[in-house]
């Protein structure tokens, strides 16, 4: 409530609040719509430049299982960081292994290691990692 009062304060324009509102809603279950919607809200207000608002876009997107667009959050987040935005290449990782895009898959979780060498999901990703080269190798024998 008290970030809807200063929307209200500001005339309505005021992104760091929208940011907010959809990271409390992305947080409350079954209101990922909702944040989605608070997170375009922000990053219309910075003129589409908001690296953060598009990757928690992304990860609202995904909670509604819409990937074609979570991908393009998750894209425009990596592009707006110069690259540099290891968790949406993991999240990238994740869409790209459900679609069965493995070398995609692969290209994006071992960018999240060279990123974040020392998160704590860096042993299930590096799991990840080996099934989808396998799977690769796999794929690679069938083609010949």
């Amino acid at each position: 409530e008290a970030y809807r009062a200063a929307i209200d304060s500001n005339g309505g324009d005021y992104p760091d609040a929208y940011y907010q509102i959809g990271s409390v809603l992305l947080e409350t279950p079954g209101r990922a719509a909702e944040a989605a919607e608070a997170f375009r809200k922000a990053i219309e207000q910075n003129n589409g430049r908001d690296p953060e608002a598009h990757y928690r876009l992304g990860v609202a997107l995904v909670q509604q299982e819409d990937f074609v667009g979570a991908e393009a959050a998750f894209r425009e987040a990596v592009n707006q960081r110069g690259g540099d935005f290891a968790f949406a290449h993991y999240n990238l990782g994740r869409i790209y292994r459900l679609a069965g895009r493995t070398d995609e898959a692969i290209g994006e979780f071992e960018t999240y290691l060279q990123q974040a060498p020392r998160d704590e999901n860096r042993g299930a990703a590096e799991k990840i990692l080996r099934e989808l080269r396998r799977q690769s190798a796999r794929e690679k024998v069938k083609q010949q």
